[in-house]
């Protein structure tokens, strides 16, 4: 089954992050391909950002899912979700259902750090869907936009590390930091041996080899 990781944002650093991360977890390089959404929001940090990405991948939507029996929606937001399910031709999944979909498989529940007030009811919309409701026991915000998370990575670290002792303290719940400008920051807090923040990419993976 080829499939798509699509993240619908235009970031090259984050498409990289993105085709470094899920390259680790052994796929066969012939049976998937990561690509971004040019055209798109460089970040999507806000309401707008998401529609806006949405009405490009809708617009392009048959070409770009071409050749692939799978498309999997590389966004904290799982942007553009519902919109591809309705086109439909393919198997659709989204990142952030995908990792919550492991954990409820694996009986965990989550702490999640997300990094924007403003986007926080998107993020609990998407939380307390039937599907995914539950699996996430408590919301942290760190109040930074995520386009300032990229441009403040040392300082942004330094906080999320202070919050990880404190969530680590409070709770055994494993830790996830949503978003794709998190990803190499959650990277570098496992390195520095932050075992309950989890890999988000990894966890995705794992449930799509669950459910082939």
């Amino acid at each position: 089954m080829r499939t798509l990781f699509l993240n619908p944002n235009s970031s090259d650093a984050i498409t990289e992050t993105l085709r470094r991360q899920i390259a680790d977890r052994g796929l066969q390089p012939a049976g998937y391909e990561v690509r971004q959404l040019d055209g798109a929001p460089r970040i999507i940090g806000s309401a707008r950002d998401n529609a806006l990405a949405q009405a490009v991948l809708e617009e392009r939507f048959k070409a770009l899912t071409s050749g692939f029996a799978r498309l999997v929606m590389m966004s904290s937001l799982d942007t553009g979700f519902e919109m591809a399910r309705r086109l439909g031709g393919i198997e659709v999944y989204g990142f952030t259902r995908s990792v919550l979909a492991w954990h409820r498989r694996l009986g965990q529940h989550l702490q999640a750090i997300t990094f924007d007030p403003s986007m926080t009811s998107l993020y609990r919309a998407l939380f307390e869907a039937r599907e995914q409701e539950g699996v996430v026991q408590s919301i942290t915000v760190l109040p930074l936009a995520p386009r300032d998370v990229a441009h403040a990575r040392q300082a942004v670290l330094d906080a999320l590390r202070k919050l990880c002792r404190q969530l680590t303290q409070a709770s055994a719940a494993p830790i996830f930091i949503v978003g794709a400008v998190g990803l190499e920051l959650g990277e570098m807090l496992r390195q520095e041996g932050f075992g309950q923040v989890i890999d988000p990419v990894a966890d995705l993976v794992s449930h799509l080899q669950a459910i082939e």
